[in-house]
């Protein structure tokens, strides 16, 4: 039978963030992890996020799933460096609906 050894892992991953407001609640959001959190004011969106993202990731290293979770999330790994996938832009855009019928 083999011995498994224990071994420490760590990891620095760089996560674009988006904060948007929901009402009177601040709301941090990656689609990159595809994961939110939310909080009272600005600094606390971001904070809880970072707490949020931190066992997220450490809960995927210990179920040994990172790789693969990461990789569906479109990141990619260059010589150990995990890397996510480039904003290109982020804007609103008009999206009209005119006239179309509903059974009310």
């Amino acid at each position: 039978m083999k011995t498994l050894k224990k071994v420490q892992v760590s990891i620095n991953l760089s996560v674009p963030l988006m904060v948007f407001k929901e009402g009177k609640k601040f709301v941090a959001y990656s689609p990159f992890l595809d994961l939110s959190s939310c909080g009272d004011d600005f600094d606390e969106a971001k904070n809880t996020f970072t707490d949020s993202a931190k066992l997220f990731v450490e809960e995927l290293i210990r179920k040994g799933t990172l790789d693969k979770c990461l990789r569906s999330l479109g990141w990619s790994k260059v010589k150990k460096q995990w890397t996510s996938p480039t904003v290109v832009s982020q804007d609103s855009i008009p999206i009209k609906v005119e006239k179309i019928p509903v059974y009310a």
